[in-house]
């Protein structure tokens, strides 16, 4: 969390409480920037490897989008969620994981 030993020591559990949301916060927007630099890249080298294989008559794809946040932002919320609602979630992250093949295979035929 970025204390010392020392200053540990003399913190009261209020102030402490306090670093310690900082510090969730602090990992949560992290965790938020590396899954938009994930999903960058990751759509990067996909784009850079399709144009690379397509056809001779297939024109180069030159954009792709991009998810804007995790499905799960914060782990703590998945805490206080019951089980039919993650549930409904897996389902739901499933259905749109499915669409999207459906549509890929559509397009590229296979």
């Amino acid at each position: 969390m970025g204390l010392g030993y020392d200053d540990f020591w003399q913190l009261t559990p209020r102030k402490l409480n306090v670093i310690l949301d900082g510090y969730k916060l602090r990992r949560k927007t992290e965790d938020e920037k590396n899954w938009i630099l994930g999903g960058y890249i990751f759509e990067a080298v996909s784009l850079a490897i399709g144009n690379a294989f397509r056809k001779k008559n297939q024109k180069p794809k030159s954009y792709f989008e991009i998810l804007d946040k995790p499905f799960f932002t914060n782990i703590n919320n998945v805490d206080s969620m019951s089980e039919e609602e993650i549930q409904k979630k897996r389902e739901l992250l499933m259905a749109q994981l499915r669409t999207k093949q459906s549509n890929f295979e559509l397009k590229h035929g296979k």
